[in-house]
């Protein structure tokens, strides 16, 4: 849309602007008065023209246009002014908190005055760590004497200390004892069974390879070997020849598997399960020893234990260390401390 002068936004009125013809007649055409043309005669008019000017206000008629409005008076616009300076005057103190504003600065001071509170939760919660690490170290050390002691070498444990001790001045018996107390693989094991780090393998026989027993009754605990040998253990047979000295009477019972004439070499006692010893009175050596660990001999026990077939009776007897303790599993002499 263009203006009337092609502005924007305005409306096109074209048909008014001042052309040639736009405008349409003002007048009917002539031809509507009387024949004759111009105005009716003049006789129908009273002489003389229009009444006298006597008739109407002296001067004439008043110009066109409304009449002028009356006016308010200036003292009452004086004090409009000043009414309405003293309303915003009034406002602008309002809005700075000049005027009723007191009331605000007090309802501010007590808040403040409240802030202090959280500082009592702080030092509430700065109480709490210091309680909390005293509990855990009463409970710890009262679970921690039930835990298994750790027996490797020495120093470990104050009755296999003693032995490898003995064992290191030339007891060869405490050495065939440190062996069998002592877990597998451990430091203890090792010291034992090479009798003292003396450069032989005795594994548990050292006091039999070191008595140079020859003969019969040489060797009262060789002598013992050879009767449960010849009365059928062949279990005991394979131990009496590992654990006595080379040529001797003792390796050659031990060989023969008590004097049956077989060459076993250590292998009297099969290696198959169901004939293997399983409980009391399968194996007069077992039987032996089983007996000396109900009396206390705790070294006798852990010896039945390593020898014993496993997950058989023999096996779980001896972990009791002579119905003293369960579970020892080979122990008993270094858990001799507890019973």
């Amino acid at each position: 849309m263009s203006d009337n002068n092609g502005a924007p936004g305005g409306t096109n009125n074209s048909q008014f602007h001042d052309q040639p013809g736009s405008f349409p007649q003002a007048y009917p055409p002539t031809g509507n008065y009387p024949p004759g043309g111009g105005y009716p005669p003049a006789g129908n008019y009273p002489p003389g023209g229009y009444p006298p000017t006597g008739d109407y206000p002296p001067g004439g008629y008043p110009p066109y246009g409304q009449p002028p409005k009356k006016g308010i008076p200036a003292f009452v616009w004086v004090i409009l002014g000043l009414l309405v300076a003293a309303g915003v005057t009034i406002g602008v103190l309002f809005a700075l908190g000049i005027l009723g504003g007191d009331d605000d600065v007090e309802t501010d001071e007590t808040t403040e005055v409240v802030e202090p509170e959280p500082t009592v939760e702080t030092t509430d919660a700065s109480e709490e760590p210091t309680e909390e690490p005293t509990v855990p170290p009463t409970v710890e050390p009262t679970d921690e004497p039930t835990t298994p002691e750790v027996v490797f070498g020495y120093g470990d444990n104050a009755v296999l200390d003693a032995l490898w001790d003995a064992c290191a001045a030339g007891d060869y018996a405490a050495c065939d004892d440190l062996y069998w107390a002592s877990g597998e693989y451990s430091g203890y094991e090792e010291f034992g069974g090479t009798c003292g780090d003396i450069g032989i393998d005795g594994y548990g026989f050292c006091e039999g390879l070191q008595s140079g027993a020859m003969n019969a009754g040489d060797s009262e605990m060789l002598d013992m070997f050879v009767f449960w040998c010849e009365n059928g253990d062949m279990l005991a047979c394979d131990d009496l020849y590992r654990g006595s000295p080379l040529g001797s009477f003792y390796e050659e019972v031990g060989s023969s598997c008590g004097g049956s004439g077989m060459e076993a070499f250590g292998t009297c006692q099969s290696e198959e399960p169901e004939d293997y010893p399983f409980g009391p009175g399968d194996s007069l050596m077992l039987d032996a020893f089983l007996e000396s660990c109900e009396a206390g001999n705790f070294v006798d026990c852990d010896r039945v234990w390593w020898r014993a077939q496993i997950d058989s009776d023999y096996e779980a007897l001896a972990a009791t260390c002579g119905g003293r303790s369960e579970g020892q599993a080979g122990s008993c002499l270094a858990q001799s401390e507890r019973f």
